[in-house]
C-alpha cells in the first residue's frame, strides 16, 4: 500500500519531466527521437556557455535570470538530479528576492527540494535494505528534513494568494506532510497536518486539483484508520468518476478508491471472525444508495475476496448476504449462494452456534429454490442472459431437494408436505426448457411421482379438492407425455377420480354448492351432474376402443351408462336420457336393469307424447316385473292409451281418438262399466270433432239403451239432440226429442221439450207460426196432466194469442181473446184483451159489439175508460215535441222529452188508466236508433283520433333486444301483419258506420272525416313500421349478438335484408292509405263540386306521394269591370263580336264569394254579361259558381254549356235572395284568349232588378306546368 502512496507522489513530477523530455522507448519515431536529441544537444551548449559566463561575470546585474534560464533547462539535463535543479532555481532569488515569477521560483525549489529529500532516501534505503523492517531515523523523513520545501510552499500559499500556484502549493504541502506522517513514528499529527492541507485543495471548486486534494484527503483518512471519512471521500471521487463523460481521472482514482473503501468496509470487523460481520451491516447501510451498481458490486466484491483472503469465510457469507440483499436480481445471486454452499462444505468446523453445515446447506438449497423460480423477478430480470451455470446450480438444489420432500410426504401423508412436494416439483418442472435432454425423462420420473402422491392423497384424504388436484396432474402428464404407455390406467384414474367427486359431493350438493378457489371451480347440482356426464361420455369413448385392455368392459359401461341416463332423467333432458336408456338394451343386462330401463323408456315416451312406444316399453317391462309391479304397469298402459286418444284428439286426429277411447271402453267393459261409458263419451266428442255425429249420435242413444234413470236418459238424449241441433237437422232434433217426450210424457222435461219444438215452428228452424200456435193450443189442453212446474197454463194460451197478433191475423187473435176471456175471467189480460176487441170494433165500425164489450167492461172494472181523451192529447203534444228535437238533431233534449213522455204515460197507468202507447214508443225506438248511431259514430271517430292515432310506435309494434323477426315481427305473434288487421278492422267499420249512416243522414263532411281518418290509421301505421323495424335492427339481439357482430358482413347484409322487408311491409300500409284516400277523393271530390278539410288533407298526402299531381289556381270574380249588353239580340254570336254593344255592368254594394261583386240588371231584357280572360296553361277545369234568382245559360268560347248546374245553398242578400249554383266544365279548355258570357233571360212579370254574381275557378295541373 504504500509504494501506492510513494508512486502518486511523485506521479506529478514524472508527468512533468514525460512532458518535458521525450520518452527513450523503442517505439518512439527515430525522426523524433533524432530530433530530440539535436534539441538537447542545443539547450546543453546553451547550458554550458550559460554556466561559464556566471563563472567568468560573478557580479552581473542579470544573474537572477541567469540562474532562471538554468534552472529551467537543468529539468531536462539534469533530470536525474533534482537537487542541482533546485539550487538553481535558489540562486534566483539570492541574487534577487523580488524576482518577477519569483512564486514560480519558489514553487519549483519546493518541488525539486522535496523530490531531492525522497530520492536521497530511497537511495540510502536501497543501500540499507536489510532495515527494512524498521527504518532507522536518518532513512525517515522529517519536518526538518523538508524545511525548504515547507517555507517555499508556505509562502506562496500564505503570501501569494493570487499565484496560479497558490492551489498547486498548497496541495504540495499536503503532500510533504503525509510523506512525513508515513515515515514517522507518530504519524497522526502529520495526516491531520496532511488532511487540513488537501482539505483546502478539496474545498477549491473548479481548481484543476480540486479531485486530487479530495483523492489524497481520502488517502489521508485511510492511512490514519479514520475509515468513514475516508470512505465518503472515496466514494465521492467514484461519483465524480461516474459523472465524468470523458472519464479523464478514471484511471488514476477508480481502482485504488474501490479498493480502499473496501479495505475501509473490513476493517470495521473486529479480529474476531467467527462474529457477525459489521462490515456486511455497514456494506447495506452504505451501498443501498450508492453512486451506481457497479461501483457497489465491486465495492462488496472486493470486500469478500478480502474476507476470505483473510480466512474469515463465515464473514465473506455476511457479506455475500449483503451482496444478495442488496442486489436480488444480479444474475450471479445463484452462483453466490452456490458459493455459500461450497464455503459451508469447505469449512464445516467453523459455522456459528455450531449448527450443522449439513443443515445450512439444505437451507442454501431452499433459498435457492424459493427465490430463483422461472417466474420470479430475478428470473424475468435475467431472462435473455446466458444463465447455464445458474441454471447447473438451481437444477442442483431441486434435484436434492425432492426426494427429501417427496419422503417427507410419504411418511407423514399429510396434506402440508403434499403441498410443499408439489409446489417444489411445480416450480422446477417449469424449468423444463432449460433442462439438457439427459434430465427430461428424469423429469417424467418426477411429474409421474407427484401424481401417485397426489392420487395417495386424495385416497386418505376424500377430498374433492384433492381430486380435482389429481385429475389436473393427470391432464398435464398426458399434455407433456401424450404417447405414454400407462395411457389407458390414467383414464381408469381419471373417471374414477370424477366419479368420487361426484358421489362424494352429490349427497349435500342442493343444501350447499361446492365451491374450491384452488381449481376455479363453483358446482351446483347441476354443473355436478354435467362433470360426471361428461367424464363417463369421455370415459366411453376410451372403453369400447378395441385397444383398451381392461377385463370388465362391459359391466363398466352398463354401470356408467345407467348412472348416466339416470341423472339426464333427474335433470329432465329427456332425448340424452332416451338415448343412453336406449343404448343399454344392446347389452346383456339383468333382468333388473332391464326392467328399469324399459320402464324408464316409457315414461320417457309418454312425456315426449309418443304414447305407442310408451306402451311398447310398458309391455316389455312387465315382462322382468314382479306381480305387484305389473298390475302398476297395467295401469301405465291403459294411461299411455289414453294419453294416446287425448294426444290425438289435441292434434285434431278425432277418428283416431275415437277409436283409443272405444278400445278403452272394451276393455274396461266389464271391469268398470261407468268408466266404460265415460271413454264412450269422450269418443262421442272425437266423433262430433272429427264431424261424423251421426256415429256419435248412435253412440250416444246406444249410451241411453244402458240408462234406466230419467236424468240420466235425458241427460244422453240432450247430448245427442244437441248435436243435431248444431247441424241444423231439425227434423232428427224433433224426432229425439219425442222419443224422450214419449217415454215420459206427463214430465216436466217433456212439457220443457213440448216448448223447444214449438220453438222450432215459431223460429227459422221451420217457419211455421201457424203450426206453433196450434202446438200452443194443444199443449194448452194436455197441460192439464202434465207437471209444468211453475208455469201458468194461461201463459201457453197467451203465446197461441201473440202468435197471431204478430200474423195480423186479426179475427184469429179476436176469437181466441174472447175465448181465453171466457176461460179465464179473472186473468190480468182478460180485461186487456176485451178493450182491445172492443177497439178494434169501434175502429171496424161495429159499434154495436163496441157497446157490448164496453158495458161488460164497465160491469168488471168501472175505472176503465176508453175515452180518456184529456190523456191522449197531452203525450200526442210531448211527442210533437219530441218530433222537433229529432229533426233538430238535438238527441240529448229528445231523451228528456222522451222521459217525459214516459213519467206521463207512468202516471195515468197509476190511476188505472192503460194507453196503448205501442207506436209512439215504436217511433221512439227509430228516434233512439238514431242517437245511437250517431253515438257509435263518434265513439268510432274519437277512437281514431284520440286513441289510436297518439299511441306510440312502441305500443303499436313492440321491440326490444329480446324480439325476433319470425317469432314476433312477421310470424309468432306477428306484430306487423296484426298491426294491419287492426287498420283493416277500422276501415271495415268505418266502411259499414257509413253505408249505415245512409239510414240516417250521415253527413259528407262526416263521412270525408271518416275516410280520411281511415287512410291517416294506414299512414301513421305506415311510419310506425319503418320506425320499429328501424328499431329492431338496432337494439334485437338477433342481429346484434357477439356472434353476428364477428361478421359485420353478414350483419350488415341482414340488417339491409330486414330493412328492405320493413320497407316493403310499410309500403302496404302505404297502398292501403293510398287506395282509402283515392276512395275519398273518387267518392266525395271527384267531379262532385265538393271540398272540404278532409278532402283537401288527402288531396294534399297523395300530393305527396305523386299519386296525384298537384293543382293551381286563378280565379276571376264579377266586378265593375265585367262588361255587359242588355240589348234584345236574338243571334249572341253577333254581339259577341260587335264591341260598341257593350258597356261596363253596374254593381251592388253586395259582396258573394267573398270578393265577387253582385250585377245589377234590367229584368224586362236579356242579359249578356261578359268575362274575357286568359289561361296561362291548358286548364284542367273551370269551376263557375254563379248566385242569380234562377238557372242562367253559360256559354264558353261560344259554345253553349249544356250542364244542369247544382243547386248550393241560397245566397241573402241586402234586399233579396238569390240561389248559389255551380257547374263544372272539363272538355275542350283552351291555353291563351277564352270567354265566359252567362245568358240572364228576362223576366217580364217582375219590376225589381235582376242580379248576378259569379266567382271562377280556373284550375291548372301543377307538374304539367313544371315540365
Amino acid at each position: 500500500m504504500n509504494n501506492k502512496i510513494n508512486f502518486f507522489l511523485i506521479f506529478s513530477f514524472l508527468i512533468f519531466l514525460a512532458i518535458s523530455l521525450f520518452s527513450q522507448d523503442q517505439d518512439i519515431d527515430p525522426k523524433l527521437q533524432k530530433e530530440y536529441n539535436k534539441k538537447i544537444s542545443y539547450k546543453k551548449s546553451v547550458y554550458d556557455r550559460t554556466l561559464k559566463y556566471i563563472e567568468e561575470n560573478p557580479n552581473s546585474t542579470g544573474l537572477a535570470n541567469l540562474y532562471f534560464n538554468l534552472a529551467e533547462m537543468s529539468i531536462e539535463i539534469d533530470v536525474n538530479d533534482p537537487e542541482i535543479t533546485a539550487m538553481y532555481y535558489k540562486k534566483v532569488l539570492e541574487h534577487d528576492p523580488y524576482f518577477p515569477s519569483k512564486d514560480v521560483v519558489l514553487y519549483n525549489i519546493g518541488y525539486f527540494d522535496f523530490a531531492a529529500k525522497l530520492l536521497e532516501r530511497d537511495t540510502e534505503r536501497q543501500k540499507n535494505i536489510e532495515l527494512v523492517m524498521n527504518w532507522p531515523d536518518n532513512l525517515r523523513l522529517s519536518e526538518e528534513k523538508l524545511k525548504t520545501s515547507i517555507d517555499a510552499f508556505s509562502e506562496i500559499y500564505q503570501s501569494m494568494p493570487e499565484s496560479k500556484y497558490n492551489t498547486d502549493a498548497v496541495y504540495r504541502l499536503g503532500t510533504v506532510y503525509f510523506e512525513i506522517a508515513l515515515d514517522s513514528r507518530e504519524p497522526l499529527p502529520y495526516f491531520q497536518k496532511a488532511i487540513e492541507y488537501f482539505d483546502i485543495v478539496a474545498q477549491r471548486e473548479g481548481d484543476p486539483l480540486q479531485n486530487y486534494g479530495l483523492f489524497q484527503r481520502g488517502w489521508s483518512y485511510f492511512s490514519s484508520a479514520q475509515f468513514e471519512l475516508a470512505i465518503q471521500d472515496f466514494t465521492q471521487i467514484l461519483d465524480i468518476i461516474h459523472n465524468d463523460s470523458l472519464q479523464t481521472e478514471k484511471v488514476f482514482f477508480e481502482d485504488d478508491a474501490i479498493e480502499n473503501i473496501a479495505f475501509s468496509l473490513i476493517d470495521y470487523d473486529s479480529s474476531d471472525f467467527n462474529q457477525a460481520s459489521v462490515a456486511a451491516e455497514k456494506a447495506k447501510e452504505i451501498l443501498a444508495e450508492f453512486i451506481s451498481d457497479e461501483y457497489s458490486k465491486e465495492i462488496l466484491l472486493k470486500s469478500i475476496e478480502l474476507k476470505l483472503k483473510y480466512n474469515a469465510p463465515i464473514q465473506a457469507i455476511d457479506l455475500i448476504n449483503s451482496y444478495l440483499s442488496l442486489y436480488p436480481l444480479s444474475p450471479e445471486c445463484p452462483l453466490f449462494i452456490d458459493s455459500v454452499m461450497t464455503i459451508y462444505q469447505n469449512n464445516p468446523s467453523r459455522t456459528r452456534d455450531k449448527q450443522p453445515a449439513e443443515d445450512l446447506i439444505v437451507n442454501e438449497m431452499i433459498r435457492i429454490v424459493d427465490n430463483y423460480k422461472v417466474d420470479s423477478e430475478w428470473f424475468k430480470a435475467n431472462a435473455e442472459k446466458d444463465l447455464s451455470a445458474q441454471f447447473q446450480v438451481i437444477r442442483k438444489a431441486y434435484e436434492f431437494l425432492e426426494p427429501k420432500y417427496y419422503n417427507n410426504f410419504v411418511h407423514s401423508k399429510e396434506e402440508e408436505d403434499f403441498i410443499t412436494y408439489k409446489e417444489l416439483v411445480n416450480d422446477y418442472l417449469k424449468f423444463d426448457s432449460y433442462i439438457d435432454k439427459e434430465n427430461l425423462e428424469k423429469m417424467k420420473t418426477i411429474r409421474r411421482r407427484v401424481l401417485d402422491a397426489s392420487l395417495e392423497l386424495a385416497e386418505s384424504t376424500n377430498n374433492p379438492s384433492h381430486y380435482f388436484s389429481v385429475l389436473k396432474d393427470i391432464n398435464d402428464f398426458n399434455n407433456l407425455y401424450p404417447d405414454h404407455e400407462e395411457f389407458y390406467i390414467f383414464e381408469d384414474n381419471i373417471f374414477y377420480c370424477n366419479e368420487k367427486i361426484y358421489e362424494l359431493l352429490k349427497p349435500t350438493i342442493d343444501e350447499q354448492a361446492y365451491i374450491d378457489t384452488t381449481w376455479n371451480v363453483f358446482l351446483d347440482n347441476n354443473s355436478l351432474d354435467s362433470l360426471f356426464i361428461d367424464a363417463s361420455l369421455h370415459y366411453e369413448k376410451i372403453l369400447i376402443t378395441p385397444e383398451y385392455p381392461g377385463e370388465n368392459k362391459e359391466s363398466d359401461l352398463i354401470k356408467l351408462t345407467y348412472k348416466r341416463a339416470e341423472i339426464w332423467y333427474d335433470r329432465n333432458e329427456l332425448d340424452k336420457a332416451f338415448a343412453d336408456y336406449s343404448k343399454l338394451l344392446d347389452y346383456n343386462l339383468d333382468n333388473e336393469i332391464r326392467k328399469l330401463t324399459n320402464a324408464r323408456l316409457a315414461e320417457i315416451s309418454q312425456q315426449r307424447n309418443d304414447y305407442n312406444l310408451a306402451e311398447t316399453y310398458y309391455r316389455e317391462a312387465s315382462k322382468y316385473a314382479t306381480e305387484d309391479e305389473k298390475n302398476d304397469y297395467s295401469n301405465n298402459i291403459l294411461a299411455s292409451i289414453q294419453s294416446n286418444a287425448n294426444t290425438q284428439m289435441d292434434k285434431g286426429d278425432y277418428l283416431t281418438a275415437a277409436e283409443n277411447y272405444l278400445r278403452l271402453a272394451g276393455e274396461l267393459e266389464n271391469e268398470d262399466k261407468e268408466k266404460s261409458i265415460g271413454f264412450k263419451l269422450k269418443a262421442i266428442e272425437a266423433y262430433k270433432n272429427a264431424g261424423d255425429n251421426q256415429k256419435a249420435i248412435d253412440l250416444l242413444l246406444d249410451i241411453a239403451s244402458q240408462k234406466e234413470a230419467k236424468e240420466d236418459i235425458l241427460a244422453v238424449y240432450i247430448n245427442a239432440w244437441t248435436i243435431s241441433d248444431s247441424l241444423g237437422d231439425w227434423n232428427q232434433s224433433e224426432r229425439l226429442r219425442n222419443q224422450f217426450i214419449d217415454k215420459f210424457n206427463k214430465s216436466n222435461e217433456a212439457y220443457k221439450l213440448r216448448l223447444q219444438n214449438i220453438g222450432f215452428y215459431e223460429g227459422t228452424q221451420f217457419d211455421n207460426k201457424e203450426k206453433a200456435a196450434e202446438m200452443y193450443l194443444q199443449l194448452y189442453e194436455d197441460a192439464a196432466d202434465m207437471d209444468i212446474g211453475e208455469d201458468n197454463r194461461e201463459n201457453i194460451y197467451l203465446n197461441a194469442i201473440r202468435i197471431y197478433q204478430e200474423l195480423g191475423n186479426e179475427n184469429k187473435e179476436i176469437e181466441l181473446m174472447l175465448a181465453f176471456e171466457e176461460k179465464h175471467p179473472n186473468h190480468p189480460k182478460s180485461n186487456e184483451f176485451l178493450q182491445k176487441v172492443a177497439l178494434i170494433y169501434h175502429d171496424r165500425g161495429e159499434e154495436e159489439k163496441y157497446d157490448t164489450l164496453a158495458r161488460k167492461l164497465y160491469k168488471k172494472d168501472p175505472s176503465i175508460d176508453l175515452m180518456s181523451a184529456l190523456a191522449a192529447e197531452k203525450l200526442k203534444d210531448i211527442k210533437s215535441e219530441v218530433d222537433s228535437l229529432f229533426v233538430l238533431k238535438d238527441y240529448p233534449g229528445m231523451d228528456v222529452k222522451i222521459s217525459e213522455f214516459k213519467e206521463v204515460e207512468a202516471s195515468y197507468k197509476a190511476d188505472g188508466l192503460d194507453l196503448p202507447l205501442e207506436s209512439i214508443y215504436e217511433v221512439f225506438a227509430y228516434y233512439k236508433s238514431y242517437e245511437e248511431f250517431y253515438n257509435r259514430f263518434n265513439d268510432k271517430i274519437d277512437y281514431i283520433e284520440n286513441d289510436f292515432l297518439k299511441k306510440s310506435p312502441q305500443t303499436l309494434i313492440k321491440v326490444n333486444t329480446l324480439t325476433k323477426w319470425k317469432d314476433h315481427m312477421i310470424g309468432g305473434d306477428d306484430r306487423i301483419n296484426n298491426l294491419m288487421k287492426t287498420c283493416n278492422k277500422i276501415k271495415e267499420d268505418i266502411i259499414a258506420l257509413i253505408r249505415e249512416g245512409s239510414s240516417y243522414e250521415l253527413q259528407v263532411e262526416n263521412q270525408t272525416h271518416a275516410l280520411y281518418l281511415t287512410a291517416k290509421a294506414y299512414d301513421y301505421s305506415m311510419d310506425v313500421v319503418t320506425t320499429q323495424v328501424q328499431k329492431f335492427v338496432d337494439v334485437s339481439n338477433q342481429i346484434n349478438n357477439e356472434q353476428m357482430k364477428n361478421q359485420p358482413d353478414l350483419q350488415n347484409k341482414a340488417k339491409m335484408t330486414l330493412l328492405n322487408a320493413g320497407k316493403a311491409k310499410a309500403g302496404e300500409f302505404k297502398l292501403e292509405a293510398a287506395k282509402t284516400y283515392q276512395q275519398l277523393l273518387l267518392t266525395f271530390y271527384d267531379g262532385k263540386n265538393y271540398s272540404d278539410e278532409w278532402t283537401d288533407k288527402a288531396l294534399n298526402r297523395l300530393y305527396e306521394w305523386d299519386v296525384r299531381s298537384e293543382k293551381y289556381y286563378d280565379h276571376l270574380y264579377s266586378d265593375a269591370s265585367w262588361i255587359i249588353n242588355n240589348a234584345q239580340v236574338d243571334d249572341y254570336l253577333y254581339f259577341l263580336e260587335t264591341d260598341s254593344l257593350w258597356s261596363f255592368a253596374n254593381t251592388t254594394e253586395d259582396t258573394v264569394f267573398e270578393f265577387a261583386k253582385v250585377i245589377e240588371m234590367n229584368p224586362e231584357m236579356n242579359s249578356y254579361i261578359l268575362i274575357n280572360f286568359n289561361a296561362n296553361d291548358e286548364p284542367e277545369m273551370l269551376t263557375i259558381d254563379y248566385a242569380a234568382e234562377k238557372p242562367v245559360q253559360v256559354i264558353y268560347n261560344k259554345e253553349i254549356i249544356p250542364i244542369e248546374p247544382v243547386v248550393q245553398d241560397t245566397i241573402n242578400l241586402s234586399d233579396n235572395n238569390i240561389i248559389h249554383y255551380t257547374l263544372q266544365i272539363e272538355d275542350n279548355l283552351y291555353q291563351g284568349a277564352n270567354n265566359l258570357v252567362f245568358k240572364v233571360e228576362n223576366n217580364a212579370s217582375v219590376t225589381t232588378p235582376s242580379y248576378l254574381a259569379a266567382h271562377i275557378t280556373i284550375q291548372y295541373d301543377k307538374a304539367k306546368k313544371e315540365e
